[in-house]
């Protein structure tokens, strides 16, 4: 993926802020040039470009040398630290409101969560990608964000879904008059399409391609569109214009110099010869396809001509030329399944020595709770003999002094009785306190808030009234503490009892906490997909507790500055996600697993749910919680009535 060029105009100071930004843009330019020979020249470079721009302030050099270097990550593979840096970049495109560079670098992150199957991860950055699209009114972005969204609703086989957004992705760039996109958006169109088995209308949408790119002189486009438009011609038995088509589409596949997509070719032209019996033609050009494949090591496409190469011969009654060809094509699928199993078994090692390690972390957890009951029960004999000494004591106290003084008797019955009575009162309050709660914040919010406001609207009044004041400054100080005790009341009370849980259900209500929660310091989003039913009231808030908790120990701990709380539901499975971008913590260090998370694992547990947390010291913190919501489903006339 190549990064975008930026052409910003930079006003300095002075000719050395000039001169230096200068220097940072020829750091940038010779990077992308090593990114084709030395990777780790490329980075080295780039980082030499960043710390010029921080010396200097330079914002875009800052932005520019964290977003490239992401890209040359996510060339190696090397997603997490991808992330890592498109994220750093993020921050400073923010700074100097960049939007095309914070779509780019929430699409790369997309890119990397697609890549590893986390298509719910990639659906959440390709969306913000369209979001800060759509605010900078970049048209031309949101279109291949819409792309972006289709390509993963495709991988998750809802093509209805992937159809749409294929169209929405077309529509924007027909505005920005982006003729890739379009192009690239009618190809996808007509791929679903012809997975429905609409032929025609698959066809359809390949020509409109074409002329796309034929008028666009994109030869990437041409060359896809003919490929499909003569694939349609050979389903259609009409081989003359599948191989002009097959042809045309090499011809341009030549242009854009692109070896293996070249060679990728060759064999399904071949096919068409084969099929219209020129097989002469074909012949010739498999066995130069099998030479070409194998100097550029790829195996597929020498299975396919080996695979065509022996129908052929086994057509034209040479079966020695055919039996050879099979041997081959056998030799070399039993080579790429063996590699393919010893990736499988490699990765079911890993697994496994994974699993290992995490039941001998959890049999030393088990050992630890163990000795941890040991002692309890040691510390409750001890209390019990202390107690029953003590009562014995107590009981000896009282007979001697009752034998000595009666009348002391009777004050001690009375202190005792007062005591009592103190108990007594306090177990009432503790049975009262839910009701309290619900009391409380039904008067905070109806009483001392309706106070708040109408306190507001009679200052706001004095205020228009007042035409000459020498303290107004201070006047509206005391009207803005006035609108954040107002709120402040009406947080507090929704904390403790959250009614909109109970009348709207668990997706409204969250929604509207992570929207109070999130402040200046850490952004809080909310994420729904898809329709969340509603469930029992004592499953809702449980959940709801559950997430309370972990956010707020987002806010308290991570010194994160976004976090992300995703929900969705599917295949009978509650599924949600709580991430940030903060400090993190390592998992194996001691003392990280504390009684409050131990307490959130046992909730979740109770409810037939897990709970996951990925989190790595200064990459963030993810928590997966999974919840089986078969029997928790409830309709509106049962508990909603």
């Amino acid at each position: 993926m190549a990064c975008f060029l930026l052409v910003v105009g930079i006003t300095t100071a002075n000719g050395q802020a000039r001169q230096d930004s200068n220097a940072v843009k020829k750091l940038l330019d010779s990077a992308f040039v090593l990114e084709n020979t030395s990777k780790q020249a490329a980075l080295n470079c780039y980082q030499s470009a960043l710390a010029l721009s921080k010396k200097i302030n330079y914002k875009l050099g800052e932005a520019k040398s964290l977003h490239n270097s992401g890209i040359v990550y996510y060339g190696m593979a090397e997603y997490e630290k991808a992330r890592s840096f498109f994220k750093n970049a993020i921050d400073q495109y923010k700074i100097i409101k960049h939007g095309k560079g914070m779509s780019s670098c929430f699409s790369n992150i997309g890119n990397t969560y697609q890549l590893q199957d986390k298509l719910d991860s990639s659906l959440v950055y390709y969306q913000k990608a369209i979001e800060i699209s759509q605010q900078y009114g970049l048209t031309e972005s949101a279109g291949r964000g819409y792309s972006n969204m289709g390509m993963v609703f495709r991988k998750l086989n809802q093509t209805n879904k992937a159809y749409d957004y294929y169209t929405k992705a077309f529509e924007f760039a027909q505005k920005s008059k982006d003729s890739l996109t379009m192009a690239i958006a009618l190809i996808n169109q007509g791929t679903i399409l012809d997975d429905l088995g609409k032929k025609e209308e698959f066809y359809q949408k390949q020509v409109q391609a074409l002329k796309i790119g034929e008028l666009s002189n994109n030869d990437y486009v041409m060359k896809l569109a003919c490929l499909n438009i003569g694939e349609y011609f050979a389903i259609k038995k009409d081989y003359p214009s599948a191989i002009a088509y097959g042809q045309k589409s090499l011809a341009y596949s030549l242009k854009l110099d692109i070896p293996y997509e070249t060679e990728r070719i060759k064999p399904v032209i071949a096919r068409y010869y084969f099929l219209s019996g020129n097989y002469k033609k074909a012949e010739a050009i498999l066995l130069e396809s099998i030479q070409a494949s194998k100097k550029l090591e790829a195996s597929d496409i020498t299975l396919d001509t080996y695979s065509i190469l022996q129908e052929l011969y086994e057509t034209k009654g040479d079966f020695k030329q055919a039996y050879k060809y099979q041997t081959l094509h056998k030799h070399l699928s039993d080579t790429i399944f063996n590699e393919t199993q010893v990736k499988t078994i490699h990765e079911l090692e890993v697994k496994y020595q994974t699993s290992q390690k995490d039941k001998q972390l959890a049999t030393n957890k088990l050992q630890i709770t163990e000795k941890d009951l040991q002692i309890q029960r040691k510390n409750s004999w001890i209390i019990i003999t202390v107690s029953v000494i003590g009562l014995l004591l107590t009981i000896v106290l009282i007979t001697y002094l009752t034998y000595q003084n009666r009348q002391k008797l009777h004050k001690q019955k009375l202190i005792a009785l007062e005591k009592e009575k103190e108990v007594q009162l306090l177990e009432a309050m503790i049975n009262g306190e839910e009701k309290e709660r619900t009391r409380i914040a039904k008067d905070l919010h109806d009483g001392v808030g309706g106070m708040l406001s109408a306190a507001k609207m009679h200052f706001s009044a004095i205020k228009s009234n007042i035409q000459h004041s020498t303290n107004i400054e201070g006047f509206d100080l005391a009207l803005s503490l006035l609108d954040e005790s107002a709120s402040e009341v009406r947080k507090t009370a929704h904390n403790l009892m959250p009614e909109l849980l109970t009348t709207n259900g668990l997706k409204d209500a969250l929604a509207l906490f992570c929207k109070r929660i999130s402040n200046p310091l850490t952004s809080v989003q909310f994420i729904a997909i898809g329709d969340i039913p509603r469930f029992k009231q004592s499953f809702e808030l449980s959940v709801y507790r559950i997430v309370q908790e972990l956010m707020n120990n987002v806010i308290k701990h991570s010194q994160a500055k976004d976090a992300i709380v995703q929900m969705s539901c599917h295949d009978e499975l509650l599924l949600i996600t709580v991430e940030d971008d903060g400090k993190g913590f390592n998992q194996n260090s001691e003392g990280k697993n504390g009684i409050g998370l131990s307490s959130l694992h046992s909730r979740v547990e109770s409810f037939n749910g897990s709970m996951k947390i990925d989190s790595e010291e200064r990459r963030g913190t993810t928590i997966y919680l999974e919840f089986d919501i078969t029997r928790l489903k409830v309709l509106a006339e049962e508990e909603l009535a």
